[in-house]
């Protein structure tokens, strides 16, 4: 009977420990995960909303790359917490977004994303992407999938159907004509921004004097 008895009284006192765990990550406002996880101030907003479960963050700043609002929705599980996100500002548009917890990358699916890139010369280039794959990132870096999407032609504003593809840390944009790729540039990332290179020769015909072949264009001022 007391084994019974102390055995009982562990299962209660387990029990209460889960609920009022979960409790507490619930109650948690966003704002307390970011301090608690961004040891190196590398992070900054102007305001968050909500916990951990769901939320709004303003101005999401990480290094220099700044996003003008996010909202989010977390599922849990045992092995991944899958997210729902929205963004908006030099991000646009939504996805899911997963990470497990014995892996070190994130999976982006489901996805629809509008990036506008900049340059002092030809201005902004708008760029959408949806996922054809499974993307997978490790540290700002593509380690797997594929995407299609279309591209803004910078002189006329024509939208060009693309390709894209994770390779050797970078996403290759081409086009595909007659079984060939044609290669129109690609995308790189560091902990400072993100760049379009775009193959202008590839992209534009007669290509005016004043462009060079290859050219830069920058996510975030």
């Amino acid at each position: 009977m007391t084994i019974k008895l102390h055995f009982s009284h562990t299962k209660l006192f387990l029990s209460l420990l889960i609920v009022l765990s979960l409790t507490t990550i619930y109650l948690l406002p966003i704002s307390g995960l970011i301090s608690y996880f961004d040891k190196n101030n590398d992070i900054s907003y102007s305001s968050a909303e909500g916990n951990v479960i769901a939320g709004k963050i303003n101005l999401l700043k990480y290094k220099s790359l700044i996003i003008d609002e996010v909202s989010y929705s977390n599922n849990f599980s045992l092995s991944e917490v899958k997210s729902s996100m929205k963004f908006s500002g030099a991000v646009q548009g939504e996805g899911i977004i997963k990470y497990r917890y014995d892996d070190n990358f994130f999976e982006i699916s489901d996805s629809n994303f509008n990036f506008v890139f900049n340059n002092n010369i030809i201005g902004k280039i708008l760029m959408n992407i949806k996922t054809v794959s499974e993307i997978k990132i490790n540290h700002l870096s593509c380690l797997s999938g594929r995407a299609i999407g279309t591209i803004k032609n910078p002189l006329n504003d024509e939208l060009v159907e693309i390709n894209l593809e994770c390779l050797n840390d970078q996403i290759i944009i081409f086009q595909t004509l007659d079984r060939d790729k044609i290669n129109l540039g690609r995308i790189e990332s560091n902990n400072t921004n993100v760049k379009l290179i775009l193959s202008l020769d590839n992209l534009i015909q007669d290509l005016p004097f004043y462009l060079n072949d290859e050219i830069e264009l920058k996510l975030f001022r």
